[in-house]
C-alpha cells in the first residue's frame, strides 16, 4: 500500500461493501475520562455517529474492532446499531473469520484505525483509512490519510467520501 494524502479513486471507493473500526483515537479522541470509582468516561462526535448512520442506510456492513473490552465500546456500539468484537489482543484473524462470516472479500472492505495494533488490519483490506492524528506508526500502511482527527469528525469524512463517490 502506498501511504498518501489522497482519497482513493472512485474505482476502488465503489468496491467497499464493508467498514470496520478501531475504537480507541477512531470513535474518541484516544483520551479517557476515569472517575474515582473506576468508571471510564469517552466522548464521541456526533457527526461520526450520523457518518455511520449514513453507511447503514446505503447498506453497509461495519463493524467495530477493538482490543480494549470495556462497556464504553459495547454502549456506543448498541446505539449505533453496529456489531461489536472487542478484548482481541490480535485484531487479524477476527477481521478476516468476520469478513468470511458476511461472505465479503478483504479488498471490499475498509478499515479506519489509528495505532500499531491496527497495522495489520490496515495492510490488510482495500482501503486503510487513518485519522490525522493516528501514532506514526501506522501512517506507511495507511492509504488514506484523513484530514479529521480521531472523535473529531474522521469517520463523517470518510462516510462522506464513501457516499459522495458512489
Amino acid at each position: 500500500m502506498t501511504n498518501t494524502n489522497k482519497i482513493p479513486s472512485i474505482q476502488i471507493l465503489n468496491q467497499i461493501k464493508a467498514v470496520i473500526f478501531d475504537f480507541d483515537g477512531v470513535f474518541t479522541d484516544n483520551r479517557v475520562i476515569i472517575s474515582t470509582k473506576g468508571e471510564e468516561f469517552v466522548i464521541c462526535d456526533r457527526g461520526d455517529g450520523m457518518g455511520t448512520n449514513l453507511l447503514a442506510a446505503a447498506g453497509m456492513k461495519m463493524l467495530i474492532l477493538s482490543k480494549e473490552k470495556n462497556a464504553v465500546v459495547t454502549s456506543r456500539g448498541k446505539k449505533l446499531n453496529i456489531e461489536v468484537i472487542q478484548g482481541c489482543d490480535d485484531k487479524l484473524p477476527e477481521l478476516i473469520q468476520w469478513l468470511q462470516k458476511n461472505s465479503i472479500d478483504a479488498k471490499q472492505a475498509a478499515y479506519i484505525g489509528n495505532d500499531i495494533n491496527d497495522l495489520e488490519c490496515l495492510s490488510h483490506v482495500g482501503v486503510g483509512a487513518i485519522p490525522a492524528d493516528a501514532h506514526h506508526s501506522v501512517v506507511a500502511a495507511a492509504t488514506w490519510i484523513l484530514q479529521h482527527n480521531g472523535g473529531r469528525g474522521a469517520i463523517r469524512e470518510f462516510a462522506d467520501v464513501l457516499l459522495d463517490s458512489r
